[in-house]
């Protein structure tokens, strides 16, 4: 009985062997068969070829608000019944040009006034002057003393004074008379006129709204890493919005006769802080000439801005440059997927400069292989890019 027991637990021990054994020869088949099937899969990534080409470094912004360089209210410098209007919006007006009239009929009565005061004085003046040279005379002969000449002199000095001061005070009264003539302080486009005719205005109150559009305005804040790339500062740079989409300020004809993406020159006013100084972002302040006139003050979207063309660059999409901007997935002469670290430089949202770490004609990917391994074999659908 003993010995049949011993038999029996020899057998099951033998077949439990025999059930691992070919277990482990079954995973063993399995791998081998996996890594068979794997070393004999291809992967088709989207890629693109490392090329040295042209290159405009330039940003891409979502939106700007832009504003006039110049823009003012014209100002009532009397009070006075606006009498006369003699423009309207949409009109361009010179410097120093009469845009409306006021009527105060005191003022010329002021004027008036002034003229008989000056008369007044330089009646006043003559006579102490004849007054002057008899005591002079008499002086000399010693028929007055030294005390009562000093005396006409002293009022000859007055009646000069009071001359001069009826003078100024006419010269004053003709200004305010001339200011019922209302001037434009500058060259622009009227943009609104606030009053209307009749209406009885004080001294200070605005008139009318003038703009000059020829220069306009805005600022961005920028990150160190996108104001590298309008680096080295350039004297201009190419500004493209699209005015289709912009909110406009005021009620002009603004943007009529343009096409949708329109282009202008940009320059960079100033920025702060300065290069001297590490920061994450900098405030840039940009300036547009827009003596075409397709631009006024308001919102605008989906805007890019360059610089001109530089020298030929290595460059790949900005796309298959990894998270971190230092390294690229490449695919081997031999059809391996390989890792590269690189050196990034400029980029225009499109493109990215490459300084370091790949070679002209290179083969970058730009699929999502996160799911492949370094060695694994993959084969590139090239995608064709027009030149920078």
């Amino acid at each position: 009985m003993k010995v049949m027991f011993s038999v029996i637990l020899l057998a099951v021990m033998l077949m439990a062997g025999s059930f691992v054994a070919y277990g482990v020869y079954l995973n063993s088949v399995s791998v081998s068969y996996v890594e068979s099937v794997q070393a004999r899969r291809v992967v088709s990534v989207a890629a693109s070829v490392a090329r040295r080409q042209a290159f405009r470094p330039g940003i891409d912004l979502a939106g700007v608000h832009m504003s006039p360089a110049t823009m003012t209210d014209v100002i009532c410098q009397v009070e006075g019944i606006l009498e006369k209007i003699l423009i309207t919006p949409g009109d361009v007006v010179e410097k120093g040009q009469t845009v409306c009239i006021l009527d105060n009929p005191l003022l010329p009565l002021s004027v008036s006034r002034s003229e008989a005061e000056v008369r007044k004085a330089e009646v006043n003046t003559a006579n102490a002057a004849t007054s002057l040279e008899r005591a002079r005379r008499l002086r000399r002969e010693g028929a007055i003393s030294q005390s009562e000449f000093d005396t006409t002199e002293t009022q000859m000095l007055a009646s000069e004074a009071e001359e001069l001061a009826a003078r100024a005070s006419l010269a004053d009264a003709k200004e305010r008379l001339a200011f019922q003539n209302v001037e434009s302080k500058m060259r622009g486009e009227v943009l609104l006129v606030y009053q209307t005719e009749g209406r009885h205005l004080d001294y200070g109150s605005p008139v009318m709204l003038i703009g000059d559009f020829s220069s306009l305005i805005f600022f961005t804040n920028l990150s160190d890493e996108v104001f590298s790339n309008l680096l080295p500062l350039e004297k201009d740079y190419e500004f493209t919005v699209d005015l289709l989409n912009n909110h406009k300020a005021f009620n002009t004809n603004y943007a009529d006769g343009f096409d949708s993406r329109f282009t202008a020159p940009a320059s960079i006013i100033e920025f702060s802080p300065p290069l001297s100084q590490p920061s994450d972002f900098r405030n840039v302040m940009w300036r547009i000439d827009n003596r075409q006139g397709a631009l006024e003050p308001g919102l605008y979207t989906n805007i890019s801005i360059h610089g001109p063309d530089r020298a030929a660059s290595l460059l790949v999409p900005d796309i298959a440059v990894l998270a971190g901007g230092d390294a690229v997935f490449v695919v081997t002469p031999e059809g391996k997927l390989d890792r590269r670290t690189v050196k990034t430089g400029r980029g225009d949202g499109e493109m990215v400069e490459i300084v370091e770490g790949l070679r002209e004609g290179d083969v970058v990917v730009e699929s999502d292989v996160r799911d492949l391994r370094i060695g694994d074999a993959v084969s590139p659908i090239l995608l064709e890019r027009d030149e920078a």
